[in-house]
């Protein structure tokens, strides 16, 4: 027993009606028959189209070349990180860590000076321990101590 859809009111139908049980539009048993098998072709259509994509799918996954290759090791660290490590090591030395504001990274505040060692100039804005912001200036020298992405603290000044 197949159903279709009323095309008046999209209730189920079987095809073994002769009208829809909710709005009550009759059907000749031809035109029950051609509807119920219209609706049977849509259904294999797209399961079969669902089966094409699968298999598609799969057939690209195993030709395509592996996209499991190790991203490119950098070795001397990057400025942008080790400008962000910096501010952590800063905020240990403020009153008041919380209320630290750097600015956004600029690449005139990096430079390295030797393998994997960086020098970060910026400035912090924070509370001194009378409430008042301040802006203070500081220099930290970071090195990257390799490829478990570690970065140390070699020096700090502020002034």
């Amino acid at each position: 027993m197949a159903t279709f859809k009323c095309p008046d009111c999209k209730n189920q139908v079987s095809d073994q009606a002769t009208s829809c049980p909710k709005c009550g539009r009759p059907f000749s048993r031809e035109e029950s028959h051609r509807l119920a098998s219209d609706g049977a072709f849509f259904r294999k259509l797209s399961f079969g189209t669902i089966i094409v994509g699968v298999m598609a799918w799969i057939i690209i996954s195993f030709v395509s070349p592996s996209s499991t290759k190790a991203p490119p090791v950098n070795l001397e660290g990057d400025p942008l990180e080790a400008f962000v490590m910096s501010q952590f090591y800063v905020e240990q030395n403020l009153k008041a860590p919380r209320s630290a504001k750097f600015p956004l990274y600029d690449k005139s505040m990096a430079a390295k000076t030797d393998y994997r060692v960086w020098v970060i100039r910026s400035h912090v804005d924070s509370q001194n321990s009378c409430g008042a912001m301040i802006r203070t200036r500081y220099k930290a020298v970071m090195e990257y101590l390799g490829e478990e992405g570690k970065w140390e603290l070699r020096g700090l000044e502020f002034y």
